[in-house]
């Protein structure tokens, strides 16, 4: 392991205290999501043309309680948060092959005791392997399914 990589109890504690940081982070229901998601899918070409449209009409931008300028600038703000979700996004996936990497590894070292250990225990000199490799099989047994379809 090399000597600057990160632990994994520090990315679960940074993670929890960014939470509180984040602006309007928190899980929402389905029914939130639906309930949000057509006014949040609004066309460019549309959000432009409103937001421009609040630029030229004081009244609007009274009714709103928003100006054109704070409208532009809180969509250049949904473009990063945007661009920062990708990112997490990627993160997400980077840690989770990473998870499948070292679940391998160890899984492929765990195969490799079990079929050492097997070879061994023919010599008398390792017959207190036996019990172990019994043991490892009698699990791998319990653990392998039946095809579908056979009861």
């Amino acid at each position: 392991m090399v000597s600057d990589q990160i632990d994994p109890e520090t990315i679960i504690e940074t993670l929890r205290e960014w939470q509180s940081r984040v602006p309007d982070f928190r899980p929402l229901t389905n029914a939130e999501i639906i309930q949000l998601r057509r006014a949040a899918t609004m066309p460019d070409d549309w959000t432009n043309t409103a937001i421009n449209t609040a630029g030229a009409s004081p009244a609007v931008e009274s009714a709103i309680q928003s100006t054109a300028e704070e409208m532009r600038k809180e969509k250049q703000n949904n473009l990063l948060w945007a661009e920062a979700e990708q990112e997490l996004r990627v993160f997400l996936k980077g840690v989770a092959d990473g998870n499948l990497i070292r679940r391998h590894r160890l899984g492929l070292k765990t195969l490799q005791i079990y079929g050492i250990s097997r070879h061994l225990i023919r010599q008398p000199e390792h017959h207190d392997l036996l019990t172990f490799v019994e043991t490892m099989k009698n699990m791998r047994k319990l653990g392998k399914r039946k095809p579908k379809g056979e009861k």
